[in-house]
């Protein structure tokens, strides 16, 4: 199984904002192209991949489970970063075949790191206790 989780507040660019550009520069053009990557990247089923206004600021919301590793996911988290690279965020990601536990990823600066995340890793143990397999009696 692999399960992601993750948001990004939108920024045209890391510069500091003041009271007058609360929405970081981001234009209309700009929420065309983030919509455009989400809306290029859906071509599965089990997933949320959506552009929200919230008090005057643009969010991305990106959740799902597929069955099997998919990598568009960190790859639309970073086209996102690359087009606006004032944005910020974090995705969350767990892949059952390949890890024991969580990836964090961290959008700033136009950028996305992978960090090993100790609140939710291992996933066995800490998240969920470990399969016993069908018997009742277990």
């Amino acid at each position: 199984m692999y399960e992601w989780h993750g948001w990004a507040t939108l920024r045209k660019s890391p510069s500091s904002l003041d009271d007058v550009d609360q929405a970081g520069n981001v234009s209309e053009k700009d929420l065309a192209a983030a919509r455009a990557l989400l809306a290029d990247s859906t071509g599965t089923i089990n997933e949320t991949a959506d552009v929200r206004g919230a008090n005057g600021e643009w969010h991305v919301w990106l959740a799902g489970c597929h069955n099997h590793l998919d990598p568009e996911v960190v790859a639309l988290f970073r086209a996102i970063a690359v087009a606006l690279p004032g944005s910020y965020g974090v995705l969350y990601a767990y892949d059952d075949e390949a890890s024991d536990g969580w990836d964090r990823w961290v959008m700033r600066r136009g950028e996305v790191h992978r960090v090993a995340d100790a609140d939710l890793s291992p996933h066995i143990g800490v998240v969920e206790d470990p399969w016993v397999g069908s018997d009742p009696a277990n």
